[in-house]
């Protein structure tokens, strides 16, 4: 099951200036192949329909929490040490979070929103939001016999208080 994390960035004005920055939504998934859109209809229509596909897709650390990383600090993970998805060289609690793509938006005048998958092994941070995030509905626990792939049965934090959805 492929499971979206959107990152909605709805812009805000800054001192100075008369327009708002542009909205950005960043929408990532974890291993999808291309056959699952025809369960997406939306997406179906909205972006293939009118033209846009990605024929070739290019990672340099192919897993999960390493590439999420690298999204999140534009840096390769031999740079930002996030290796693999769980420690000790990965996962949530091996990522440093000061400089990321959420603090620098919202340095720049931006409100920033994380809604589904953080990195790997989150849940072993407790109610922790990483800097830069205005709203934060993170994906917490899960049921373990199940891993990620699930409809019920798992919690998230949402800005700071862990919500049960068995």
């Amino acid at each position: 099951m492929s499971l979206a994390v959107l990152l909605l960035l709805a812009g805000c004005s800054q001192a100075g200036k008369t327009e708002k920055p542009m909205n950005i939504i960043l929408i990532t998934t974890d291993d999808q192949p291309y056959h699952t859109l025809e369960y997406m209809p939306v997406v179906m229509e909205r972006l293939v329909g009118r033209g846009v596909t990605f024929n070739n897709g290019f990672v340099t650390t192919p897993a999960c929490c390493p590439s999420r990383a690298s999204i999140l600090t534009g840096q390769y993970a031999r740079n930002h040490n996030v290796l693999t998805n769980k420690l000790p060289k990965g996962g949530a609690q091996k990522f440093n979070d000061e400089s990321t793509l959420a603090t620098w938006l919202q340095a720049a005048g931006y409100k920033t929103s994380l809604i589904g998958k953080y990195l790997n092994e989150y849940a072993d941070l407790g109610t922790y939001i990483p800097p830069g995030w205005d709203e934060w509905y993170a994906f917490s626990e899960t049921d373990k016999k199940r891993g990620m792939g699930f409809y019920r049965g798992y919690s998230m934090n949402i800005n700071g208080e862990i919500v049960d959805f068995s």
